[in-house]
This record gives C-alpha cells, structure tokens and sequence, in this order.
C-alpha cells in the first residue's frame, strides 16, 4: 500500500487542520490567561503580606509606646501626690504632650520656680514662656 492512498485528498485535510490549530490557538490562549491570572493572584498574596507585615508592626510599635507612656503617666500621677502644687499645675496645661515636652527638654525646676514664684503674673506670658522652652 503506498502512503498517498492512505492519505484523504489534499481538500478533505485541509478543514481538519483549520479545526486543530484554532483549537490548539484557544488552548494556549486560555493557559496564557490561567497563567496571567495566577501571577496576578500570586503578586496579590505578596501585597496581603505586606500590609499583614506593616500592620504587625505598626501594633508592636504601639504597644511599646502605650508602656512607655503608661510609665510617663505613673510618674507624673506619683509627682502629682508628692507634690499637690504641681498637681495644680498639671491640671491647668491641656495638652498633655505639652507638659511632657516641657519636662523632657526644658530645665523644669527654672520654669517651676517662675511659675511658683509668681513671677510670671499673667497666663498668657506663662504660656509663652513654657512655649518658648519647647522650641528650644
């Protein structure tokens, strides 16, 4: 038997062949898709970790501050019994983070004493004052 009997005619090929690749053509073009999908899903779970990541973070660095101004907090109530003057003076600064500003970076016994001493008469020049003391 010789190979060209075998075969249809040219004519009878030719639509199979036109049906085979369009459908290998569909095939790669939905494992293209699958595959683009699975790196978009894949790019998406490294973001969720990111932020996962961040947010662990931004916790631990919360909690670590909430100690440290808990021990501020403890500190200044403890200040505030020894001393009933300065519980007075505590209470008429509103800001909290104004009064610990001026404890940390100001000379707090030279204000202390201006403030006791009357020195200072009017609020608005013991405001400036305790301001100032903050900028520098």
């Amino acid at each position: 038997m010789d190979f060209h009997e075998c075969l249809p005619c040219g004519e009878d090929i030719e639509p199979s062949l036109r049906i085979g690749i369009d459908s290998v053509q569909f095939i790669i073009n939905a494992l293209f898709s699958r595959l683009t999908l699975h790196n978009l899903i894949g790019f998406t779970f490294m973001q969720i970790d990111d932020v996962i990541s961040q947010a662990q973070t931004t916790r631990a660095t919360l909690g670590s501050q909430r100690a440290l101004f808990g021990d501020v907090q403890g500190k200044v109530k403890q200040l505030g019994d020894k001393f009933p003057i300065i519980r007075g003076l505590i209470g008429t600064i509103l800001n909290p983070f104004l009064l610990l500003s001026v404890l940390l970076l100001t000379n707090f016994p030279l204000i202390l004493s201006l403030i006791l001493t009357g020195s200072i008469k009017r609020k608005r020049s013991r405001d400036t004052l305790i301001l100032s003391a903050v900028i520098a």
